[in-house]
């Protein structure tokens, strides 16, 4: 991403979510605030972004956007509606389950943490996240943030900044709390020893009765992270150097490598296997399926080690897991 905005990712979900919003089909899929929110909001980000808003608000450009999709990946946008109801009904459910506080890694320009602030007042509400995205948020919704006061944006590069180091440091955060850690769409995009370091880490600040919900994306041919079903114009995309995929773990694997970092796995499947009830209305064919090779992991802080000590790391090597990864 470059260092003076958001990462491309960022800016394509929350587009995303703001055509899904709009949509009949799908508009029950996220909540009414966050779409219109974003629809006022996301044309500061530039010229850009303002035709694609436009478009994104616009019933003429289905036609334009379903052709855009199978380009990329067939069903992605279902998919994203499906991930962050998914996160948001199981980050809920670890609230209610007794944790305190809840950290949101890499969050982009998603509103979930400001949501949850707004929806519990006790909760402490941590971001952790690049400052080029962080200042770009601070833009576009000064005004929620200022209003949830016990939500803290926390600017971190965490490819020189821990995060232990990061939270420990402000002054809300605290250690003894067990807390809810969210890692949505961020795995894929590092490498293996940055994923057990960040999942190690994260186990560290963990007291107990803490979770960690993740998302993870399978390995294509290759080993690395791919969708199982990548339209040419995402491969020309990537082959270009646009923000390239990297760590691939295949579900399967899921439990060893999170065994290693210190957590015990609870649940793991597509994001439509992570919801309790049947979805308030039905996607459109081919949205939301299994077909795009991302899924949901939610585990809870692995007892026998007491909060703060470290954590052996098994030496994991890529041929010890079914994964991949390549050079940055």
């Amino acid at each position: 991403m470059r260092r003076d905005r958001p990462s491309t990712t960022a800016r394509a979900i929350a587009l995303a979510m703001l055509w899904l919003g709009r949509q009949p089909s799908t508009r029950t899929l996220v909540p009414a605030d966050d779409a219109a929110l974003l629809a006022e909001r996301l044309p500061a980000l530039g010229i850009g972004m303002r035709c694609l808003a436009w478009l994104a608000r616009s019933s003429l450009a289905v036609p334009l956007v379903r052709c855009l999709e199978m380009l990329l990946v067939p069903g992605i946008i279902g998919h994203f509606a499906l991930r962050k109801r998914a996160i948001g009904w199981q980050a809920r459910a670890a609230i209610d389950a007794g944790c305190g506080q809840l950290v949101v890694v890499a969050a982009g320009l998603d509103l979930l943490a400001w949501r949850l602030a707004q929806e519990r007042p006790a909760l402490g509400v941590f971001e952790v996240d690049h400052p080029a995205t962080q200042s770009a948020k601070r833009t576009l919704f000064g005004e929620q943030v200022t209003a949830a006061q016990h939500l803290v944006l926390q600017p971190v590069d965490l490819a020189t900044t821990r995060l232990p180091a990061a939270l420990a440091a402000h002054r809300a955060w605290r250690s003894e709390i067990p807390t809810v850690f969210l890692v949505e769409g961020l795995t894929m995009y590092l490498l293996l020893e940055q994923v057990v370091a960040l999942l190690s880490d994260l186990r560290a600040l963990a007291a107990p009765g803490s979770r960690l919900i993740a998302t993870f994306m399978e390995p294509g041919a290759s080993g690395r992270a791919a969708f199982r079903r990548e339209g040419p114009l995402l491969r020309a995309l990537l082959a270009f150097g646009a923000e390239p995929m990297h760590f691939g773990l295949a579900a399967a694997e899921a439990g060893a490598l999170l065994a290693s970092c210190g957590w015990t796995l609870r649940q793991a499947g597509p994001p439509i296997a992570l919801l309790p009830a049947p979805l308030p209305a039905p996607l459109p064919a081919g949205e939301g399926g299994p077909l795009v090779g991302e899924y949901v992991v939610v585990a809870e802080r692995s007892s026998g080690r007491e909060h703060g000590d470290s954590i052996p790391r098994s030496k994991i090597t890529v041929s010890d897991l079914d994964c991949g990864s390549g050079p940055l």
